[in-house]
């Protein structure tokens, strides 16, 4: 096996010394070139059979719509019209007003946007990708294997002019990105982008990022599934149904009829949550309801409304997902050095957002009050 190349010049190695006990254990031997390990070296992997090994099954996660798509006008534009059409088609059905809405929204998501794998990725920095690049970089890696191939001198200049040429559309794409920056820096969509870069840079340099065993009460480490799940759900019971007692002073009731929900409300309340944002148990985010178009918001609206006037939650909004996510200090196996974050349905979020700007109009909150307010600080 060649495991060193350059020019006229190569190193094989002839054998692979192991315990004669082992021998058995080995099926293959081969050698893999790339760029990732350097041009003249390659990468020297065997086969080994582990006994006594049972062999894991792939872990995969959820598949997830492409949400990112809808960006492009051609393709949000699309959306609305198959979500119009088979609005249509769903007026036949039995089903409430809310499932029709989130069936709809999630099949077209599905068709027009398509799904995710559902594999597991190492998150990178990818603020600058692009198609350009992406086209040099498969450019670049056909001409290493083309030459590796071959063996001759013209297809190893043409492997490095690739190399170079690749080098300088990465570097012009950067020097774009730099410049958008430059002109949109003031823009709340470019701020948020630059804080989501530098917290993915600053999870990069963390050597702990969190563990997969949690320790009890009594500090026993579990490692069985259902011990570590039972473990979280006693850990966030205690810790988010602690009462306190506190005083509140009582004021003047606030009564009046109940006005309709507009378009203009619900629409306001899409256009003011954060995109970007995890889904709820259903999977349905703010961006495939926004994409509904009017259609959607009418349907909103009208469901939002039987809600005001007396009918039962839908069953999704009474369920939510919780993620402990490590604070990045303390023992990796200690619950209080998590944060849980509770995915909540985005729906629900919309009819919640309508509601709570109503109630700061005629509610006349005092001045003790820091917490969830516009303007107002928690810490010092």
């Amino acid at each position: 096996k060649i495991i060193y190349k350059n020019w006229d010049r190569e190193t094989e190695v002839d054998y692979k010394l192991v315990r004669v006990n082992e021998k058995i254990r080995f099926k293959d031997c081969k050698v893999i070139p790339g760029e990732e390990c350097l041009t003249q070296h390659r990468l020297v992997c065997s086969d080994i059979k582990l006994m006594g090994m049972k062999r894991k099954r792939k872990v995969k996660g959820e598949k997830k719509t492409k949400i990112w798509k809808l960006k492009d006008e051609s393709v949000k534009m699309e959306f609305e019209k198959r979500y119009e059409k088979r609005s249509e088609s769903l007026k036949q059905s039995d089903k409430t007003q809310q499932e029709k809405t989130y069936e709809n929204s999630m099949e077209t998501g599905r068709e027009i946007c398509g799904e995710t794998t559902g594999l597991f990725r190492i998150k990178r920095e990818t603020w600058w990708w692009h198609k350009k690049v992406q086209q040099a970089i498969r450019e670049k890696k056909e001409a290493y294997k083309k030459w590796q191939q071959n063996g001759e001198e013209t297809d190893r200049e043409a492997y490095i002019q690739k190399r170079k040429e690749t080098k300088v559309v990465i570097a012009s794409i950067k020097a774009e990105e730099y410049k958008k920056w430059e002109r949109n820096k003031g823009k709340p969509e470019m701020i948020t982008e630059l804080i989501r870069i530098s917290k993915q840079k600053k999870k990069d340099r963390q050597d702990v990022i969190g563990g997969k065993y949690v320790k009890d009460k009594k500090g026993d480490i579990k490692v069985n599934d259902n011990e570590i799940m039972d473990r979280w759900k006693e850990y966030f019971m205690v810790l988010l149904n602690e009462h306190n007692d506190y005083e509140i002073d009582e004021s003047a009731k606030t009564e009046g009829p109940l006005m309709e929900i507009t378009e203009f409300e619900v629409e306001a309340a899409l256009n003011g949550m954060k995109k970007g944002k995890a889904a709820g148990p259903s999977g349905l985010t703010s961006e495939l309801l926004q994409a509904t178009g009017k259609k959607g918001m009418q349907e909103l609206r009208n469901f939002s409304n039987n809600l005001l006037e007396g009918e039962e939650i839908p069953k999704e909004w009474k369920d939510s997902t919780t993620i402990p996510i490590y604070k990045g200090k303390g023992d990796e196996m200690e619950c209080g050095n998590y944060r849980g974050v509770r995915l909540l349905e985005h729906g629900m979020k919309v009819y919640e957002y309508v509601l709570e700007k109503r109630l700061r109009e005629i509610v006349d909150i005092g001045s003790y009050q820091f917490g969830f307010r516009q303007g107002m600080s928690t810490t010092g």
